[in-house]
């Protein structure tokens, strides 16, 4: 943050000095017109312009990005959940599993002892 601050203020001070030291007055064409204007005026605007166009860039970058984020975060909490409501299941199956095997061990053990009566 500080390195581009910095960077941006000298890039700001380089293109100040080619300004002051071009200002000559210069013929501008447009269709509906012609201007004379300095360049010293048109180096700024034209700095001031892409100053402006990259930050609009960069907001509507940064919007988007912050967008998706928000979807990833959103779909990371749904499938979180769904972990926790998949290892609840699994506990269930688990204590179900569980709860067999005793049985089936009771009715081996009576099988065993010769007591074949199944409930």
């Amino acid at each position: 943050m500080q390195y581009t601050l910095v960077f941006g203020l000298i890039f700001a001070l380089l293109v100040g000095l080619f300004a002051v030291s071009n200002y000559d007055v210069v013929t501008v064409k447009f269709p509906w017109g012609s201007y004379d204007v300095s360049q010293a005026i048109i180096i700024l605007g034209s700095a001031a312009f892409g100053a402006i166009t990259v930050t609009i860039l960069g907001l509507i970058r940064q919007f988007k990005l912050k967008l998706k984020q928000w979807e990833t975060e959103k779909k990371i909490k749904k499938l979180e959940k769904q972990i926790v409501d998949l290892e609840n299941q699994i506990n269930i199956y688990e204590e179900e599993k569980e709860k067999m095997v005793n049985e089936i061990e009771m009715y081996k053990s009576k099988f065993i002892e010769g007591d074949a009566k199944i409930d």
